[in-house]
């Protein structure tokens, strides 16, 4: 005999599909999920897993009646389908900042008939994330203290932020009168050391790569006590989409400013008075004056007498005062007295002179 057989069960499918085809990183998408039972039988006790890349998140709110299952998958249980039946259900899901350009983004829906113990698996159509090109450059100092003439070595960060590699061009600015070098600063000392080489780009660096550098400034030996310059380094991404960062740091010069005054009697004297000569010497300045010398010289009408400090170095007609450090502010007083020789004609014109130096702690005289 012929016996003939039909089979009658449900058959279950599911369409996945997302409102965006391109999505950059932070940005969120939409999942519709349609669920449909397109066999002869009911479905009873059906179960929706859906799983989705690290690089997602689901967003909370948008998620309601599924649970969250190892953070890799959404399920929902209980679902009952008639024969020709749908269910249309959603989901939304945010793509991580660390999402790397051009990856391809798919979720996979599994419906599992616990019934009958079958399942059946469907893929979303595809999204893409998109290439973003964003940079942050940081200074270590906002502010240098700098003697003039000196060389000043500024330690900068450039952070590649986007998510994808990156070659970065840079330039660095100053004042008229500096020079600025870049360097790759290799071993990340914020020292240059040799055979870390000067650089116009750094990279390709990965997304959440940097690069540490090395602003090593040569300032103008002129420049005045207090004077402040900007000091600034721009980075800029190849890629045509990319935006340029600037970051700024100042660079103040400190340096010592000695002012000498000479206070005396004038007029009219014999042969045989004394003459007392009060010198002052104020360092003005922000910073240490070093090797301060003070000769005070005097015509051969005239002879020492007394000083209230020992001179470092005496000879005819002249005295030398020496004090190896001058701090900010401070001030010394140098006292004399001299006599008029005897003899001396009248009419005769007699004149001390006094001269200053030092250096400051660049070695500039």
């Amino acid at each position: 005999r012929i016996v003939p057989l039909v089979a009658a069960a449900p058959l279950l499918r599911a369409v996945v599909k997302t409102d965006k085809a391109q999505l950059v990183p932070g940005e969120k998408a939409e999942y519709t999920i349609t669920v449909l039972n397109v066999g002869s039988n009911p479905a009873e006790d059906v179960t929706l897993r859906l799983n989705y890349l690290a690089q997602y998140q689901p967003v909370e709110g948008t998620t309601v009646g599924f649970r969250q299952e190892m953070q890799a998958a959404l399920v929902l249980d209980g679902i009952h389908l008639k024969p020709g039946e749908s269910k249309n259900l959603s989901a939304t899901f945010q793509l991580k900042e660390e999402a790397l350009a051009k990856e391809e983004l798919l979720v996979r829906a599994d419906l599992i008939n616990n019934s009958l113990q079958t399942r059946s698996a469907f893929l979303s159509n595809a999204a893409f994330v998109l290439p973003v090109s964003d940079l942050t450059l940081r200074m270590a100092q906002d502010r240098v203290t700098a003697v003039p003439g000196q060389i000043v070595s500024i330690p900068a960060r450039v952070i590649n932020k986007g998510n994808q590699r990156e070659q970065i061009s840079l330039v660095a600015t100053a004042g008229p009168f500096q020079k600025v070098t870049i360097y790759h600063d290799l071993n990340r000392d914020g020292l240059r050391q040799p055979g870390e080489p000067e650089i116009t780009t750094v990279g390709p660096l990965g997304p959440k790569e940097e690069a540490a550098l090395l602003l090593e400034v040569t300032t103008p030996k002129n420049a005045r006590d207090g004077a402040v310059e900007k000091v600034s380094l721009s980075a800029a991404p190849e890629a045509a989409q990319g935006k340029m960062v600037v970051a700024e740091t100042q660079v103040a010069y400190s340096r010592p400013v000695l002012h000498l005054a000479m206070k005396g009697r004038e007029g009219r004297m014999v042969p045989g008075e004394l003459l007392t000569v009060e010198l002052d010497i104020l360092n003005q300045g922000s910073n240490l004056a070093k090797q301060v010398e003070l000769e005070l010289a005097w015509p051969a009408q005239v002879e020492l007498v007394a000083a209230d400090q020992t001179a470092g170095k005496a000879a005819a007609g002249s005295s030398v005062w020496r004090f190896n450090e001058l701090g900010a502010g401070e001030k010394r007083v140098i006292k004399a007295s001299f006599r008029i020789k005897s003899g001396t004609g009248v009419g005769t014109g007699v004149q001390l002179k006094s001269m200053l130096t030092y250096q400051d702690q660049a070695g500039n005289r």
